[in-house]
């Protein structure tokens, strides 16, 4: 059987995301008990985690037993990521770990139909990334803009720092070429994807605390500081490691 792991570091990222919100709620005032902080979190995961890995082991074994064409195939894959986030907000547990259980239960189960489904789901994703994007830019709030400077400076450093010396921390607990340890994390600084998807999900829950406009300002413009900064990095590490000869 084929073990699919592509996203797993996304994964994780979700699953500290579920805990921090909860915290920061606690932070600012909400009243419930420190006990709830971290149970809701475990509820938000493992349940999101049951419920998409139920839905995709159903669909992988009735696919099993029929005939479908692409069409069939491409409409099964919207109606089960659709169902699947809808039944995640119902039952309040997390949406996005919902759709990538879904999605691995789908990949192991019936490798035939998941690998089909990937490919005519990309196939729709740039209109969607660049209406996603939109979105979040219609959420900016530039009227915060100048008095943002230091967190911005705050983020981009520490999120520099961490990530460097995480995937050198990395490279030498899984024994690593040098070259790996030295350079790896310089090709790691883009920030996109999940990181703004999160963003959105958090100013939607910290709305109600004037966050929202703040959180989506930060995400937004630390975004475009790494892409600005990142190919450079990148270029660099791949020069310094003997990977290219230009």
């Amino acid at each position: 059987m084929t073990i699919a792991l592509v996203g797993l570091d996304d994964a994780v990222v979700i699953v500290v995301y579920a805990v921090g919100i909860a915290l920061t709620k606690m932070l600012l005032g909400v009243e419930t008990s420190v006990s709830f902080v971290f149970s809701y979190p475990l509820w938000e995961i493992f349940g999101g985690l049951g419920l998409g890995g139920a839905i995709g082991a159903v669909i992988s074994y009735v696919t099993k037993k029929m005939h479908l064409t692409s069409d069939h195939i491409f409409v099964i894959s919207l109606a089960a990521a659709i169902l699947c986030w809808g039944l995640a907000e119902m039952i309040e547990v997390s949406a996005m770990l919902t759709c990538m259980a879904l999605g691995t239960a789908v990949i192991n189960l019936n490798v035939q139909v998941g690998n089909r489904s990937n490919e005519l789901v990309d196939n729709i994703m740039t209109p969607i990334f660049v209406l996603f994007f939109a979105a979040i830019g219609m959420q900016m709030d530039f009227s915060i803009f100048h008095l943002m400077w230091p967190l911005i400076i705050m983020y981009c450093v520490g999120r520099s720092i961490g990530k460097i010396t995480g995937c050198s921390l990395g490279g030498v607990l899984s024994k690593s070429e040098p070259k790996i340890k030295k350079y790896i994390g310089f090709a790691m600084l883009p920030q996109a994807g999940v990181a703004m998807g999160l963003a959105f999900l958090a100013a939607q829950a910290l709305s109600g605390y004037e966050l929202g406009g703040t959180v989506i300002t930060l995400a937004t413009t630390t975004t475009v500081v790494f892409g600005l900064i990142s190919p450079p990095l990148v270029q660099y590490a791949v020069k310094k490691a003997g990977e290219v000869n230009i």
